[in-house]
């Protein structure tokens, strides 16, 4: 038991040292400065992201980076017959995985004053301006 517990303690060390170093890499390559500027969005989210999509010049649009990430709109129809939209899922996982934890961090975020902030209440899409 006590050797998971060291185990745990050096492991937890080994976490907060390459977290420190992300920072400081970011930091120096001013890349994450405009991600890391959204509420709930820091260096980690940032730098995943920046992994996954990579020179995010090489897009001329957002719709290309929401096709990376396999969030586009597809639907299933075929002549006369109309079918569902679903997301398409074809993209990358992880980077769908990190935009899904980047929003979920904002959500647990207390209301700030004169931000704009967006809640999910009935299964309506609702954005709320905080005062």
């Amino acid at each position: 038991m006590l050797n998971l517990i060291d185990d745990l303690a050096y492991y937890e060390k080994k976490k907060e040292a390459v977290e420190a170093e992300l920072e400081v890499v970011m930091d120096a390559l001013q890349l994450g400065e405009v991600m890391q500027s959204m509420l709930g969005v820091g260096p980690i989210i940032s730098a995943a992201f920046l992994g996954e999509v990579g020179g995010i010049s090489r897009f001329s649009n957002w719709k290309q980076v929401r096709s990376l990430a396999g969030l586009n709109l597809v639907e299933n129809s075929s002549g006369q017959h109309k079918g569902n939209t679903k997301v398409s899922k074809r993209g990358r996982p992880y980077l769908r995985h990190m935009l899904y934890i980047a929003g979920d961090s904002v959500m647990t975020l207390p209301l700030l004053p004169g931000k704009l902030h967006f809640t999910y209440m009935s299964f309506t899409l609702t954005w709320l301006y905080y005062y």
